[in-house]
C-alpha cells in the first residue's frame, strides 16, 4: 500500500445491499475517490459477514462480478487467516445484511480491522458495513454481548432512516448511552436513501457531505440531543 494515502472511508446507504449490480457505478466511483492519485488496487479485501440473504454463493459471485468491471480481485476474509489477510490489505470493504451477524462475524479479528483502518488501508462499507465503522449502532437495539462497533471514525450514522418517534427514541436513548463513553457521541447523521445511494466520505476524521452516485449534496441530517428533546 502506498504511504502517502490518508486515511479515507467511505460510507454508503443503498436501498438493497444483497444486490450491488445497480450500484457497480457508484461503487467505481467511492474507490476512485479512496484512491484518487493513485491506482486502483488489484484486490480488495471483502467482508461478507453481514450477509443474510438466502444465497451466498450467488451473493459472493455477484460481488466480484462488480469488483471485476474495475479489474479489481476480491479476496475473503475467510480465505486465510483474517489478522494476516487484515496486515496485507491494500482496501477493504464491507457489505450490509445484519449488524448482528456482521457483529458476531468480525468478533474474532476486530481489534486487527480497526488497526488495518487506522494504518490508514482505505475503507469502503455500504449500510450495515457503513456502520460497522462507527462507535455504535442505533438500529437494530443493541446485540447482548456485542455493544460496540469499531469506533474507527467519532462520527455516528443511522442508515435507511425514516423521521418517526420510534427512530427518534432510538436516537435520543443511543445518544444518552455513548455521551460518557470513549469516544463520546454527540451527534448522529441520518443517511437517507435516494437514486443510486447515499453517503458520507471521511478523511482523516474529517467529515465531508458529498457526491456519491447520483445522490443529493447533502443526503444527511443531523441530530443532537437538542434536537431530540
Amino acid at each position: 500500500m502506498q504511504s502517502n494515502l490518508r486515511n479515507k472511508m467511505s460510507l454508503v446507504n443503498l436501498d438493497t445491499s444483497l444486490d450491488l449490480t445497480a450500484y457497480a457505478n457508484l461503487i467505481g466511483i467511492e474507490l476512485n475517490w479512496l484512491f484518487k492519485g493513485s491506482a486502483l488496487p488489484s484486490q480488495v479485501l471483502f467482508i461478507p459477514d453481514a450477509y443474510d440473504g438466502a444465497n451466498l454463493s450467488q451473493y459472493l459471485q455477484i460481488v466480484r462480478q462488480v469488483f471485476n468491471t474495475l479489474h479489481i480481485n476480491v479476496k475473503l476474509i475467510s480465505e486465510g487467516d483474517p489478522v494476516q489477510l487484515l496486515t496485507d490489505a491494500a482496501c477493504i470493504a464491507v457489505g450490509g445484511g445484519s449488524i448482528e451477524k456482521l457483529l458476531k462475524g468480525v468478533a474474532s479479528y476486530k481489534n486487527a480491522l480497526k488497526d488495518a483502518i487506522g494504518r490508514k488501508v482505505p475503507f469502503l462499507g455500504w449500510n450495515e458495513g457503513a456502520v460497522l465503522a462507527c462507535p455504535g449502532y442505533v438500529v437494530p437495539d443493541p446485540v447482548t454481548g456485542y455493544p460496540d462497533c469499531l469506533a474507527a471514525t467519532n462520527f455516528q450514522y443511522f442508515v435507511h432512516f425514516v423521521d418517526n418517534s420510534v427512530n427518534r427514541n432510538k436516537m435520543k436513548d443511543f445518544l444518552t448511552r455513548h455521551q460518557g463513553t470513549t469516544p463520546a457521541v454527540s451527534e448522529i447523521y441520518s443517511l437517507v436513501n435516494a437514486p443510486g445511494g447515499t453517503g458520507v466520505r471521511l478523511e482523516d476524521d474529517i467529515i465531508a457531505i458529498d457526491y456519491a452516485g447520483n445522490s443529493p449534496v447533502d443526503p444527511t441530517r443531523k441530530f443532537t440531543l437538542n434536537d431530540l428533546k
